[in-house]
């Protein structure tokens, strides 16, 4: 936290930050941005233009009454595709990612986030293929932490019943990481 003097929290300090922190998560979603601070400048107020101040006192009692945010794992778009014509036909990708979504909409109690992007520094990746005999349906998944498999597992189940299929993916998938 941007504290001035081990106390104070000091708003420039706080804009700063954001400043060179907002860059470096930009950069790992593949995007550029570059915040820019503006502050007033008053006309004979100031001869420097407008000073930081201090918007709250934090002592050494409240520090440890403070809610941190807690890391959760994070989840990149899913790649799920036929073995024999690599394609996603069943849309099993889509689907997976869309209950990783619905996971990450409970908010703050949610046990993991899913961004909308191919790659990100951190992130668990689910890929697989699957095969279709008759009305059978066969998925070996990998999961990657950086690019590392950290598990592989197999999942079978009927064509027609892919929503179950999927639950069962999401479900080993957050135990796997609820466990690590």
């Amino acid at each position: 936290m941007a504290l001035r003097e081990g106390q104070f929290v000091d708003v420039m300090q706080l804009f700063q930050n954001s400043k060179e922190r907002v860059p470096i998560l930009a950069g790992g979603l593949g995007g550029i941005q570059e915040p820019v601070i503006f502050s007033p400048y008053l006309a004979g107020k100031y001869e420097k233009g407008a000073e930081s101040f201090d918007i709250g006192k934090i002592t050494n009692e409240d520090k440890p009454k403070i809610p941190l945010a807690k890391s959760k794992p994070m989840f990149v778009l899913s790649v799920i595709m036929d073995a024999e014509i690599f394609s996603d036909h069943l849309d099993l990708s889509g689907k997976t990612d869309e209950k990783l979504r619905d996971l990450t909409s409970i908010g703050a109690k949610a046990p993991l986030i899913m961004i909308d992007t191919k790659d990100f520094p951190g992130a668990y990746k689910i890929r697989g293929q699957y095969t279709v005999k008759k009305n059978k349906l066969k998925i070996k998944i990998n999961l990657f932490e950086d690019n590392v498999i950290v598990k592989s597992f197999e999942l079978s189940g009927m064509k027609n019943d892919t929503e179950a299929i999927i639950s069962t993916l999401i479900e080993k998938v957050t135990e796997l990481i609820k466990n690590k």
